[in-house]
């Protein structure tokens, strides 16, 4: 099976604290972030992607790159700490997820997401089941 992919568009890129100041609200689930306290004063870069959780499921994707972890997710944005940021990345590249069935099926169903299929199968490849009962 093809791997399915989702890319990312990153908005906004900079070094921030990895433990914020003030009190941390609920996102439209009802999570709250939690911080490793060991990381109090250290920074990391951030980045904000322009996909939340209307359109995926972040439990349900994991990054390419191995430097970039998701920390977070709004109804339409998520928070991606990218560490030292190995790769470089900056505002405006593109950030690739792979996607388990989940992911595929809520990307599918949000009008927000633009669906772009770059191989195409022919029908006589398809092979189709069919219940007997």
């Amino acid at each position: 099976m093809e791997t399915l992919i989702l890319v990312a568009f990153s908005e906004l890129m900079a070094e921030k604290p990895m433990i914020p100041a003030g009190d941390a609200g609920t996102n439209l689930l009802g999570e709250k972030p939690r911080h490793d306290l060991s990381n109090k004063g250290k920074t990391s870069v951030r980045a904000i992607v322009d996909i939340g959780i209307l359109d995926i499921d972040p439990k349900q994707i994991e990054p390419f790159s191995k430097g970039v972890k998701i920390i977070g997710a709004s109804s339409d944005m998520m928070i991606l700490d990218l560490s030292d940021n190995p790769d470089d990345l900056k505002v405006g590249d593109n950030v690739e997820f792979r996607m388990n069935y989940m992911a595929v099926l809520r990307a599918m169903n949000s009008e927000y997401v633009d669906k772009v299929i770059e191989q195409s199968i022919n029908p006589k490849e398809l092979k189709i089941l069919e219940n007997k009962n």
